[in-house]
């Protein structure tokens, strides 16, 4: 972000492969600075910069993406546009992944500023909060199938981004099975909440469950319910307690304007369950957002309803209770995910309108501060 540093390094290699001591000179393109040891300042514009490395007459560049101190960057898009999607941060990577139509894994590498696509899910998956335990991303609670009849996932699936693999895990309890769940993850242990049953419409039902999954042994644990029940939702963790927030009752007449307004706060320690006063509700009731968290805050990004896909951003102050208003998403999206590196704030893919499309790769970061 503006005004932080970032630390270079440069190393040469021969015709053979093999390395040789080198002492490089440093130069930068776009803005910003960098001194004779590599060391990047950040200039008082955000931005795409190049940083080169140079001796004896061979070079290499590197780009560096440099967040605004307000207001959102535009990264380069993916190659896969989709929604119904996740984005999950692994390391100083985004790994987009999921979507109507057995869309591709894709990864964000944030410090050579490229996508790489990957290998497909061996089945369709959408409508979930993907986690990451030990290295693999972990899907639980997601739907498959086309609207509005979808089909909830019976296994638990998991991705290895080293290796590019896909297994099958451990099969998930008829009655707990559900799509468009939240997720979050607490000292190795999953926990996922909400979601619904049957597809979309009428026929269907938001569920207020809560569950522990431990990817270690494979078990699974009932917890309380939830106060409310909302599927097209997300969660975060902030201090040992899981916040619901957003979401609506996809199983109504005409679910998607059915919103949840109430945030719920589940206490891991103290195993239990409350909602915020009504003070504390989201100021833009919507579903189908993208959720993250930054320190203290819970990040509540885009989402659907009134006949439009939003892009409002709003923050729950865990130690407040109170939200604020940031700046708002330049492209307003829904059915996407958010995950937070270094203190900034990621949103990938979504569909631009209420409803399935046109979807959208784009990616845009908003700088929220560690």
């Amino acid at each position: 972000a503006v005004g932080q540093t970032q630390q270079f390094t440069a190393a040469g290699f021969d015709q053979y492969g093999n390395p040789y001591a080198m002492s490089p000179g440093w130069s930068v393109s776009g803005g910003g600075s960098i001194n004779s040891n590599g060391l990047f300042s950040a200039a008082s514009a955000g931005g795409p910069f190049t940083v080169l490395a140079s001796d004896d007459g061979v070079s290499g560049s590197a780009e560096v993406n440099v967040l605004p101190d307000s207001g959102w960057a535009t990264l380069p898009s993916s190659n896969h546009p989709r929604h119904e999607s996740s984005l999950v941060a692994f390391g100083t990577k985004l790994i987009l992944m999921g979507g109507r139509g057995a869309r591709p894994v894709e990864i964000f590498d944030l410090e050579t500023n490229q996508w790489s696509t990957r290998s497909s899910p061996p089945l369709e998956l959408h409508h979930f909060q993907a986690t990451v335990v030990d290295g693999l991303v972990y899907i639980i609670g997601a739907y498959t199938g086309s609207w509005p009849f979808e089909d909830a996932v019976d296994h638990v699936y998991t991705y290895d981004p080293i290796l590019d693999q896909w297994s099958v895990g451990p099969l998930i309890p008829a009655e707990r099975r559900r799509g468009s769940a939240a997720a979050v993850v607490h000292q190795n242990q999953i926990y996922v909440a909400g979601g619904i049953v049957g597809g979309h419409g009428e026929h269907a039902e938001a569920k207020r469950w809560l569950d522990k999954f431990d990817p270690a042994t494979g078990s699974w644990t009932v917890l309380p319910d939830m106060p409310t029940a909302r599927d097209h939702f997300g969660a975060a963790i902030v201090a040992g307690k899981i916040y619901a927030v957003a979401g609506r009752d996809s199983g109504a007449s005409d679910g998607v304007d059915v919103t949840v307004s109430q945030t719920d706060v589940y206490d891991i320690n103290a195993s239990s369950w409350g909602t915020l006063p009504s003070s504390s509700n989201i100021p833009t009731a919507r579903s189908g957002v993208g959720v993250t968290s930054s320190g203290d805050l819970v990040i509540v990004i885009g989402g659907e309803g009134q006949g439009q896909a939003w892009d409002s951003v709003e923050a729950l102050d865990t130690t407040s209770g109170n939200w604020q208003t940031l700046p708002a998403i330049p492209t307003a999206r829904h059915g996407m995910g958010a995950a937070t590196i270094n203190g900034s704030v990621y949103v990938a893919a979504g569909s631009q309108s209420q409803g399935g499309g046109p979807e959208t790769g784009a990616l845009e970061a908003l700088f929220i501060g560690d």
